[in-house]
């Protein structure tokens, strides 16, 4: 059984036509704070357009942090690569973004990753995986993309979605 994080395209078609209105509704109402997902929820995951969702307590509203889609890695495996800490790691955009912001220099985001910068660049890293603790994420999950015909139509959605 997928985890309540784990919504399927197939629920938002209609005549080929995605329902953008009740897929909004359940992206918010099934994400699930990623402090709270276990390995054993993510095991056997499709590919398909995944979320980052921030929780804003002063204005009581959500906000998509990021979209991004999983085409030839399981939506599992892609969740675990945003959660590394690695500076240098090719996968971990929202970390790597999460602690530029937590960073207090005036620096591009490519001199913050520069070696030079590794001190205040680790405790960043640090402080940002404690605030992606607090995010909440939820899947799309189209399927299995080897077929090619889902895999393009997982990077049509995703620029749908982002619009």
């Amino acid at each position: 059984m997928a985890a309540k994080c784990f919504l399927s395209i197939n629920n938002y078609l209609q005549n080929g036509d995605l329902n953008l209105n009740q897929l909004e509704k359940d992206i918010y109402s099934h994400a699930m704070p990623i402090s709270k997902i276990k390995y054993t929820d993510l095991i056997d995951s499709d590919n398909g357009v995944y979320f980052f969702i921030y929780d804003n307590k002063d204005t009581s509203s959500n906000n998509i942090l990021y979209i991004g889609k999983s085409s030839s890695w399981a939506l599992g495996d892609r969740l675990a690569f945003h959660l590394s800490i690695n500076p240098k790691g090719w996968m971990n955009n929202v970390m790597k973004y999460l602690a530029w912001l937590h960073s207090s220099a005036y620096l591009s985001i490519e001199d913050f990753l520069d070696d030079k910068n590794a001190q205040q660049r680790n405790l960043c890293f640090r402080k940002a995986l404690t605030f992606m603790k607090g995010l909440r994420y939820v899947c799309v999950s189209f399927g299995v993309a080897s077929n090619k015909a889902i895999a393009h139509d997982i990077g049509n959605r995703e620029n749908e979605l982002i619009k």
